[in-house]
């Protein structure tokens, strides 16, 4: 699939270039089909977006995380508290969950 740079390009090339296909598909190095689907259709791909989803997201867990995250930030970076931290600290709450999982959301954050 091409990136939309590309598809942009190609509607250009057609609309204000007046390109041919044939003149775009040489030019872009593209396959013949490709360049007359993007040039003359209407539609755009739409772009994909994957939803998180596992029990660190949309629960308290990481509701509790990204808040302890987001105060650590104003601290020194001395005085902020490490990724075991957080989780021994979720532990006592009860967080049912591994370490991985938790370092994994921090990293993603």
């Amino acid at each position: 699939m091409l990136t939309m740079s590309e598809i942009n390009c190609i509607k250009f090339l057609r609309n204000h270039k007046s390109y041919s296909i044939n003149k775009i598909a040489k030019d872009l190095n593209l396959n013949w089909r490709t360049a007359k689907k993007y040039a003359d259709e209407s539609f755009l791909p739409k772009e994909s977006s994957s939803s998180k989803r596992g029990m660190m997201y949309g629960t308290r867990w990481g509701e509790m995380i990204e808040d302890w995250l987001q105060e650590d930030a104003m601290m020194k970076k001395k005085q902020r508290r490490t990724n075991k931290k957080l989780y021994e600290t979720l532990c006592t709450y009860g967080f049912e969950g591994s370490y991985r999982t938790v370092c994994q959301f921090i990293k993603e954050w």
